[in-house]
């Protein structure tokens, strides 16, 4: 019956989804964002073993609602969690259900919020169980199913046939999510709305937002300029300012230090943003400016006069007779700061000041792209300003991620993260030109003597957002990190690859925490702008203690900046607790190298529905964990597209065809210096035949004579050389060799 009814079937509901502890609960966020496509407000519900299949924060972040797993918790507002949801749930969905489940709810022992938040409702319960076949088949189990169904009226949506987590193959898997939906739509349809009212529904919380401003400046300009006509008249505008108000509020929650500027408002600041509060464009104009020079970037949302009185009253004028004003441009802000802006970086096209109202021209400032525009457009490209329509790709960022949803091959719009100011990395020190031994490497790397911004996590994500594939590459020492910056590759991966391609290991198992730092420290060290990331490697992460501790020592120690972490569901709480401690995390599903002993010999993963299903389902524990990017590991093409395209981070490819937001290749591969390479790998170079013929001709020259040449060779002055041996004209004129002299002429 799906899609036989309207397209939304649970429009209004609140919908509690109670998870349970079985390996089918990755499937929970799917089954959130299905329940919502169908209208539904979900709230999750988690037993203990629930959490951990599947972390309380990603269903959080999902529905927008505090998860509830703990049964003495209680709301911000003192409410016992699990009674509100009880008292305003439409339907209480139990998805996936096991065994231990049913037979406490059969009995009524209410032990966690699961079984307490069913014993508390009056709404229909839906319940899908899954477990392994024997199992499910089992007389008590049955006995269970057969009384909730008979005796509490509970709708059972029966477990598929199929394989199974053990590994045999029977019923007992989960059913599909739009049979489970279909079932939760069946059971509300023609009862009313429970508690319409958002105040009896549990909270919402807010998106969560990225605190990737953390260490930037960001100056705002907000409301109107008032240009006096006398002491108490002025030529003003309706600005609100509540435009500028809402961008220094979102730049102050992702971290920033944000300094308002201010003309006549009708919003209040924000207490934490630094204010400055002014009247006339003159004046807005030298407060731009001086904060300027400390800026990461500068927003122009403020409705700045177009005009001024060519003179100003002294006094009030009387309002007997006409009045005529002669009127005066004012101060075009937005060109005069782009200009000071590609002084401060003069790189083309800075990008790091964008204003409001890119129509303004003659026509008085009117919101017109015909009146007038281009001139003062033409001013402001000349400043290195961008200015985008409202109709240009871009202007609304999901329009954006639609059109990058779009079939394989994706389109890009060649656009790359915006520039920054550029700033001396932390934790490092700064080498004069005179050490670094390559001037003209520091020239091409920066236009200044200052050293090049380092990317953020903060850079890739507006990377993916604006359409830009991304490249990344491994590197495992300083020269090849040097090189591999130096051609502007934004990622460098120090992969646990090293183990086969640097150390000589049978494979990636036997690679320490001390090799993974000793090599991502020389990549950190090559590297100026490009963001490194350490990978995690085997056991390191295998509990969230663990993972914490030694993820802090690849930022502390060997400076990278982020970490990848292999696994989906199974790694996703320990994902969650890398973010939670402020280290950004890659994470990494398909063929996971680290798995080998478990999994075998080396194969592409998806190709199966029950595989590619928990591909899903693991691609998507791993981004609600708080992963900023995940790598694809071979992943059949179509997978790897669909897995992309429901993703809101980006994905890093390899192996797994063209629809990836990003690819990444080992460098090894890339300059061929193996013998063999993979199917997925292309070779750029072939530096192995390079570089066997180099040192097979260097050796024949060591032995023929011909290495060192003369300039290879340095010579000292034959009189200095005659006194440090105590050499005479007359050896010399005998040809004594130097051997030759007697040691006690020395003496």
């Amino acid at each position: 019956m799906t899609g036989s009814a309207g397209p939304a079937r649970l429009a209004g509901r609140l919908v509690a989804l109670g998870v349970t502890g079985s390996i089918a609960a990755y499937k929970a966020p799917e089954l959130v964002r299905t329940l919502q496509a169908e209208g539904a407000d979900v709230v999750a519900l988690l037993s203990p073993a629930a959490t951990r299949f599947v972390a309380p924060l990603a269903l959080g972040a999902l529905t927008r609602h505090p998860v509830e797993h703990d049964l003495m918790a209680l709301l911000p507002d003192g409410r016992i969690g699990h009674i509100v949801v009880a008292d305003s749930a439409d339907a209480v969905l139990v998805a996936p259900a096991t065994a231990h489940w049913l037979g406490a709810m059969a009995n009524g022992l209410a032990g966690d919020t699961v079984t307490a938040t069913c014993l508390a409702t009056a709404a229909p319960v839906i319940v899908a169980p899954a477990m392994d076949g024997e199992m499910y088949r089992h007389p008590a189990t049955q006995a269970n199913v057969r009384r909730l169904r008979d005796d509490f009226g509970y709708a059972i949506v029966e477990p598929e046939a199929g394989a199974l987590a053990s590994g045999s193959v029977g019923v007992g898997r989960l059913a599909a999510p739009d049979r489970i939906v279909d079932a939760v739509a069946q059971a509300v349809h023609g009862r009313s709305i429970r508690a319409p009212d958002p105040a009896v529904r549990p909270p919402r919380s807010d998106a969560p937002r990225d605190a990737d401003l953390i260490g930037r400046h960001v100056v705002v300009t907000a409301g109107g300029t008032a240009e006096p006509i006398d002491p108490v008249r002025f030529i003003g505008n309706r600005s609100t300012g509540r435009m500028g108000v809402a961008v220094a509020d979102a730049a102050l929650d992702r971290g920033a230090r944000v300094t308002l500027i201010t003309g006549h408002t009708s919003v209040p600041p924000p207490e934490r943003a630094e204010l400055v509060v002014l009247e006339t464009t003159a004046q807005m104009r030298d407060a731009v400016l001086q904060a300027l020079p400390g800026a990461d970037a500068l927003v122009m949302a403020a409705a700045v006069a177009d005009y001024r009185p060519r003179q100003v009253a002294s006094g009030k004028l009387s309002r007997g007779g006409g009045l005529t004003l002669e009127l005066e441009p004012t101060e075009d802000i937005l060109a005069e700061a782009g200009e000071r802006a590609r002084a401060l970086d003069p790189r083309p096209s800075p990008g790091r000041v964008r204003g409001r109202d890119c129509f303004a021209g003659p026509g008085g400032g009117k919101a017109s792209a015909e009146a007038g525009g281009p001139a003062r457009r033409q001013r402001r490209r000349g400043s290195g300003v961008r200015v985008r329509q409202p109709d240009q790709p871009g202007h609304d960022p999901e329009l954006d991620r639609r059109a990058r949803r779009a079939p394989a091959p994706r389109q890009t719009r060649g656009r790359g993260p915006a520039a920054r100011p550029r700033r001396t990395l932390a934790g490092r020190s700064r080498r004069g030109r005179a050490d670094s031994g390559d001037d003209e490497h520091d020239l091409r790397m920066s236009a200044t003597a200052e050293t090049p911004r380092r990317l953020t996590v903060g850079d890739v994500a507006r990377m993916h957002t604006d359409g830009q594939r991304i490249a990344m590459l491994t590197a495992y020492d300083y020269p090849t990190a040097r090189l591999l910056d130096e051609a502007g590759i934004p990622l460098l991966l120090v992969g646990d690859s090293l183990g086969r391609v640097m150390l000589g290991y049978e494979n990636e198992i036997p690679v320490s925490m001390a090799d993974m730092l000793h090599h991502t420290a020389a990549v950190a060290r090559g590297a100026r702008r490009a963001l490194v990331v350490g990978d995690m490697p085997f056991l390191s992460y295998a509990t969230p203690e663990t993972a914490v501790a030694n993820g802090g020592r690849f930022l502390a120690e060997a400076g990278a900046q982020a970490v990848k972490v292999e696994g989906g569901v199974r790694s996703s709480r320990t994902i969650e607790a890398i973010v939670k401690a402020g280290i950004p995390v890659m994470g990494h599903v398909g063929w996971t190298p680290q798995s080998a002993n478990q999994a075998g010999r080396v194969r592409v993963q998806g190709k199966t529905r029950e595989q590619a299903r928990t591909l899903l389902g693991d691609a998507l524990a791993v981004q609600e964990a708080g992963a900023f990017a995940i790598v694809l590991e071979l992943v059949p093409e179509q997978l790897a597209a669909a897995i992309t395209q429901r993703l809101r981070i980006p994905t890093i490819g390899i192996g797994a065809g063209a629809g990836c937001s990003g690819q990444v290749q080992v460098v090894t591969d890339l300059l061929g210096l193996d013998s063999w390479r993979p199917r997925h790998a292309r070779a750029y170079a072939d530096l192995r035949g390079t570089i066997v013929e180099a040192a097979r001709a260097w050796a024949g020259d060591v032995t023929s004579g011909a290495f060192p040449g003369a300039d290879q060779t340095v010579t000292m002055d034959d009189a200095v050389l005659d006194e440090i041996l105590g050499r005479s004209a007359l050896d010399r004129g005998a040809d004594v060799p130097v051997g030759g002299i007697p040691l006690d002429r020395d003496l």
